[in-house]
C-alpha cells in the first residue's frame, strides 16, 4: 500500500516491523504527516480536537506462515499532539 503527499506524490513507510510467531507473520507500516492549518481547522471545526500536530496512518497485515497471499489487511487512521501545549517530533526510536 502507498499513501499520498502533497501534490499527489507517493510516499513509502516512514517505518515499518515484521514479526513472526504464533504460526503467522504479521507487518505494520507507519506513516506519519504534519497536520496542516486547513486540517487543524476541519479537525477542531468537526470533532473539537484543537491543536493536532500529526496524523497518519498504520497499516497491519497478517497471514499464516503457510500461506502466500495476506489474509488480514486493516489500516487505521490516527492524529497526536492536540493536548500538548509544545510541539511533537516525528523522530523514530524503535
Amino acid at each position: 500500500m502507498i499513501f499520498y503527499r502533497g501534490e499527489g506524490s507517493s510516499s513509502l513507510p516512514d517505518w515499518q516491523k515484521v514479526d513472526k510467531g504464533h504460526g503467522r507473520l504479521e507487518l505494520r507500516r507507519l506513516w506519519i504527516v504534519p497536520c496542516e492549518a486547513d486540517m487543524q481547522a476541519y479537525l477542531e471545526g468537526t470533532f473539537g480536537w484543537p491543536k493536532v500536530q500529526w496524523c497518519g496512518w498504520i497499516e497491519r497485515r497478517r497471514r499464516p506462515l503457510w500461506a502466500s497471499e495476506w489474509t488480514d489487511v486493516k489500516v487505521h487512521v490516527w492524529m497526536a499532539g492536540g493536548a500538548f501545549e509544545w510541539p511533537l517530533s516525528a523522530k523514530l526510536d524503535f
